[in-house]
């Protein structure tokens, strides 16, 4: 979280005001540390390139992009308790041994770029969570992706930038990198909320997680 909102919104060429605009609309990717905004450089830079690249496609050929739905993600491997692990990659390798997730997926596969992209760099969004997920996603279907909610038997250090152990893991596999950084946008909006936060925090039971953040993905739409 190399960037304040000053620094991301002269490295996109708008003002800080529309960068807000994007932010409160969970069009970009960032994160929130101690109350400020932050962006990632990569993120930035990949959020800018695929969204001039579907303007260009949008302007051609009048194509939208199909909507991500992370409700219905999650649903496709759902949200899971009491995950053994006292470090990151053991905690996604256990993970990854229970999740259900959508036929045709190589589990070892997607396992080792996930533990990979943790180790290059902790995926910690703060606040006690971390959304670990492939350096460069790339599934042959929209059908394919999945996001799955984990809490560790105990919380633990995960690197985060904040210094708060992390309570929340929420595994994100997507079909490329416009459609991932368009759903971390949302979870990273979503968690920010006090109500989620706080149902996240409390290892809520699954039903009232669902419902709330249900909910809350309505109101910013």
């Amino acid at each position: 979280m190399d960037l304040k909102l000053k620094d991301a919104a002269e490295l996109l060429k708008v003002s800080e005001k529309t960068l807000y605009r994007w932010v409160e609309g969970a069009k970009i990717p960032f994160y929130r540390i101690n109350r400020q905004f932050r962006f990632k450089t990569e993120e930035i830079e990949a959020w800018a390139k695929n969204r001039k690249a579907h303007a260009d496609e949008d302007s051609e050929e009048g194509n939208t992009q199909h909507p991500i739905n992370i409700i219905e993600l999650l649903s496709r491997s759902g949200i899971h308790y009491r995950i053994e692990g006292d470090n990151p990659e053991t905690l996604i390798r256990n993970s990854m041994k229970i999740i259900p997730v959508p036929p045709g997926i190589d589990k070892e596969s997607i396992t080792q770029l996930l533990v990979s992209r943790e180790i290059m760099m902790p995926t910690s969004i703060g606040k006690g969570i971390a959304v670990p997920h492939p350096r460069h996603p790339e599934l042959p279907s929209i059908n394919l992706e999945f996001l799955a909610i984990c809490f560790p038997e105990k919380p633990f250090d995960f690197g985060s930038l904040d210094g708060e152990p992390v309570h929340t893991i929420i595994i994100l596999v997507c079909a490329n990198t416009s459609r991932h950084l368009r759903a971390l946008s949302e979870i990273s909006l979503l968690c920010q909320k006090r109500n989620v936060h706080y149902l996240l925090k409390n290892r809520a039971l699954r039903e009232d997680i669902y419902k709330v953040m249900g909910e809350e993905r309505n109101k910013i739409k």
